[in-house]
């Protein structure tokens, strides 16, 4: 059912609550037999669409989810990375078929929301017989929502898959590895089997911008796109290296784009996030985020920037905008330079005694916070959150050096 991959597994939930001990567990597998039939039974009660004999297709197929529901929430107490590409096979096979046989999502939806409940009382009944303290029955309830959350959005991914396009699971696909919090992997990879898609390690967020042409197919068959929306991206499975950027422009000449870091598929989010701020930073028609990435921190949340932006400059507020910039000009050279008065004279194109005066000044205005390197670090960001005040004044100033 899913595709082959590299790396680590893709049906293993990323481990939430550490896991209980193995005694937990072995005091209610005895009854989980017991638990699926009777869970599959009140569904089969409770939901109109699939009453009937327990015997029928219809009937077996219940128990069958039910089983394999149980099976992984039991397997998760234990081990919370526990794999879900069986139970999600058959949750998505479940989906699949409600909808190619004409029933209604409602009815699906429903099933899960009395065998949820239904667990969860049966969890109840069993821990209290086995006089399971407190915290255990906190982390129990969490662990069933969690397995029912898992297996109700596989169930109506397939339900939905079954009336889509490729297109639309390619693009519910790309939805799913962007979304934040970041989805567990075997719905990653129920998603990606359903969309045709190699699950890979690790993969690149890309943001365009520009003239980019709604009708443009995707660059090449594994790079997941959604151009038709007022922010344009891809996803390219693994690293986006030269010949795949060439592919890419060479698909949208007319784009600008900001090619994020390659990050486990877990962070794709916010690594999408990273790369819009780095599209808006810089009127480039290629831009690495690799390379900016202390710039894209100052920029991801603009108030602290402001407002390290304002503590760098509320020493100079009397100063006028020639001289300002003359000074900033200075600090950035001294930080980049490491105080090399030779190499900042020649940067700046003055002489070294001028260099030492505005160094003397600097001194003057931020005293210790030159000294240490926390200090040196915020005048660092303070300059990276922006330069258009930075500008010289068309009219030299020259009351000072």
């Amino acid at each position: 059912m899913h595709p082959h991959h590299s790396g680590p597994d893709p049906g293993r939930a990323s481990p939430g609550t550490p896991p209980l001990p193995p005694a937990v567990a072995e005091r209610l597998r005895p009854g989980a037999p017991e638990l699926a039939r009777r869970l599959a039974d009140a569904i089969r009660a409770h939901v109109p669409a699939y009453s009937g004999p327990a015997d029928e297709p219809k009937g077996t197929a219940i128990r069958h989810a039910a089983e394999a529901a149980v099976g992984l929430f039991l397997d998760r107490i234990t081990d919370p990375a526990a794999s879900g590409h069986r139970a999600c096979d058959v949750h998505l096979r479940i989906g699949r078929h409600e909808r190619e046989t004409g029933h209604g999502l409602d009815s699906l939806q429903a099933a899960y929301r009395v065998g949820t409940r239904f667990a969860w009382r049966w969890v109840m009944r069993a821990g209290r017989q086995a006089e399971f303290p407190a915290a255990v029955f906190a982390h129990l309830a969490d662990l069933t929502l969690d397995v029912a959350d898992e297996l109700v959005t596989t169930a109506v991914g397939g339900y939905r898959e079954a009336g889509e396009s490729p297109e639309s699971r390619r693009r519910r696909l790309l939805h799913v590895l962007l979304d934040e919090p970041a989805a567990a992997p075997a719905i990653i990879a129920v998603f990606a089997a359903r969309a045709a898609w190699l699950v890979p390690e690790v993969a690149t967020p890309v943001a365009i911008t520009g003239e980019v042409s709604f009708a443009t197919p995707a660059p090449s068959a594994d790079v997941l796109a959604e151009l038709d929306i007022v922010r344009p991206r891809l996803i390219v499975p693994g690293e986006a290296d030269d010949e795949r950027l060439d592919s890419i422009r060479a698909a949208l000449p007319g784009a600008q784009l900001a090619v994020g870091p390659t990050v486990p598929l877990g962070r794709l989010g916010s690594a999408l996030r990273w790369t819009y701020h780095a599209l808006e930073m810089r009127d480039e028609p290629l831009v690495m985020v690799e390379d900016h990435l202390p710039e894209v921190l100052v920029r991801a949340d603009r108030a602290l920037g402001a407002h390290l932006r304002d503590r760098l400059l509320r020493p100079m507020r009397t100063f006028t905008e020639s001289r300002r910039h003359r000074q900033l000009e200075t600090l950035r050279a001294w930080l980049d330079l490491r105080g090399d008065v030779p190499e900042m004279a020649a940067r700046l194109a003055i002489h070294p005694q001028t260099v030492r005066y505005r160094v003397r000044q600097l001194q003057q205005l931020y005293g210790m916070q030159m000294a240490g390197s926390a200090g040196r670090l915020e005048l660092e960001l303070g300059l990276l959150t922006g330069s258009g005040d930075t500008a010289a004044a068309d009219a030299p100033d020259r009351t000072l050096p």
